[in-house]
Order: structure tokens, then sequence, then C-alpha cells
């Protein structure tokens, strides 16, 4: 038996929100283009910058809604989505309760809006509870489970109950694991190394730094500049200012790349992989350098 949620609120809300974010980055990137080169630039592409991931998370969300069911045979109870399987063999499964009697006030982690939970939260007493529902806790069916439990949200819990438990009855034909399984992307190696996104923070974090930098400074500067200066003190090359965006840009194209090749190469060697995102850091270091070598007052 296989069923899906009910989805009209969650696909409407979602749908809100998407446009709301999308018009949002629109009039952001317009705003970029029609700002001069200066700190007001800068603000304009770092709040584009953070439209980004909040898009990304809507996009999960959406996939998340659109793929979520849930299925019954003679061994388990399986809650599916695009990225995950949660697989509850029912040996594992105490007893399924009614929404009305689901009281929680613990921090809700995930992401919800109207018409989708999906995230930990903790039921008083019992602990763990991972909601993958499109319904408010009242309209839930609640699967204690042993370890961990589940708020689901079938279109008609009562008779999903009932029906549960005739597949129960009839025995398990093979012994499962309680298991959760990520899926698709969502399985790749990288996102649960922590060494990784460290690195890739502080590269983040240093090449917006020195792109701010640069371009305060650029502001102040004379139409041509000294890029460097030889052993004897002297000019080595002069350079139009606009020669000194290159820096961070350097810096923005390094990162990127050595970012993709690390998730990449996280498949295979995760040693290599940190390697190659932990350059990044010391790339900026160097770019940082040169910088303040060429605009420092």
């Amino acid at each position: 038996m296989r069923t899906r949620p009910p989805l009209t609120m969650g696909l409407l809300s979602g749908a809100v929100i998407g446009v709301a974010l999308i018009a949002v980055f629109v009039i952001l990137a317009r705003s970029l283009s029609q700002q001069a080169l200066g700190p007001g630039l800068f603000l304009a592409a770092l709040l584009l910058l953070v439209t980004l991931p909040l898009l990304g998370l809507w996009l999960y969300g959406m996939a998340e809604l659109f793929t979520l069911h849930y299925a019954v045979d003679r061994n388990r109870l399986t809650i599916t989505t695009l990225f995950v399987r949660h697989t509850i063999p029912h040996g594992e499964i105490r007893e399924l309760i009614p929404g009305q009697e689901i009281v929680t006030g613990q921090r809700f982690r995930g992401i919800s809006w109207p018409g989708l939970l999906h995230g930990i939260t903790r039921y008083p007493g019992l602990g763990k509870l991972v909601v993958l529902s499109t319904e408010p806790y009242d309209r839930q069916l609640l699967v204690v489970a042993n370890g961990v439990n589940y708020g689901i949200s079938p279109h008609d819990p009562v008779a999903y109950a009932q029906a549960y438990e005739r597949f129960r009855a009839l025995g398990p034909l093979e012994e499962l694991p309680h298991a959760t399984e990520a899926r698709a992307v969502a399985a790749w190696p990288v996102w649960r190394d922590r060494a990784f996104w460290v690195a890739a923070a502080l590269g983040l974090a240093a090449n917006l730094a020195l792109i701010a930098y640069a371009i305060i400074r650029y502001t102040q500067l004379p139409a041509i500049i000294p890029m460097y200066w030889d052993a004897f003190g002297e000019i080595g090359r002069l350079a139009p200012k606009e020669a000194v965006l290159w820096i961070p840009a350097i810096g923005t194209i390094a990162l990127v790349a050595n970012l993709l090749a690390g998730m990449l190469l996280s498949f295979r060697e995760r040693f290599g992989a940190r390697l190659m995102v932990w350059s990044t850091v010391g790339i900026q270091a160097g770019l940082w350098w040169a910088a303040l070598g060429i605009l420092a007052p």
C-alpha cells in the first residue's frame, strides 16, 4: 500500500514563497547592474549572494514535498522523499497515535511553511520526533518506534492506521533493519565532511572580505597605479587601477574551482578533497598579501 499526503496547501504556499524569492533576486540583480563600482555594489552583490541559499532551500523543500509518500507492506513502513528514505520494520513500531494527542513545544529544526513540515523536534516522554508531513500536528499520525518516532500525514489517518494493522497482522516475510538512507544528491559523502565545509567557509569569508577591501580602496586610487616593486624598491610595472580587481576575481575563481573539484574528488579520496579545498584558504592568504602590497595606503 502506497499513499501520498495532501499537497494543495503546501504547493500553494511554496509557490508564493518561490515567487517572492525570485522577485527579490531579480530586483537585486537589476540593482547590481545599475550600481557604480563602490560599497553599494558590494552590498547589492552580498545581498544577492544571500538569496542563493534561500532559493536552494526552497527548491529542496519543493522537491521533498512533491516526492513525499508513505508505503506499507508485510515487512515495514517506509517514508520516502527524493533525498531520504526511512525504513521502519513492523517489529520496531510500538503503536500509532492519532495526531490530536501529539504535544510538542520543542524547537523545530528543518523546513516549515504552511503545508510542509520536514524536520526534527522532540516529543515529551518519547524523545526524537522526525516529522515528514504536510499537515499540522493535530492532523498527523504519530508512529511510535524504538529509538525514534515519526510524524506522517496520510489523507485519512484513521483508515491508514487500520490498513497498517492489517498488513502487520500478516507477519513479515523477512527481517529488515530500522534504517535511514540518504538518497540522490543527499547521499554524497562530502555533505558529512565537517573539515571540508570549515575550509570552504573560511575561504569564502576571506574572499568576500578581499572583494570588499579591493572595492573600497579602488574608489580612492589614482587612474594609474604601481603593481609591484623590484628588489631595489623601484616601480616594476604600472597599470590602470582596474587591474586590482583581478586580485579578488582570481580568488573567487579559485574558490569555486577547488570547491567543485573537491566535491567530485570526495567520492574517491576524502583526504585529497580536503586538501583541495584547504588549498583555497592558502590561495586567499596569498592574494591578501598581494592586495595589501598594492592597495595599502
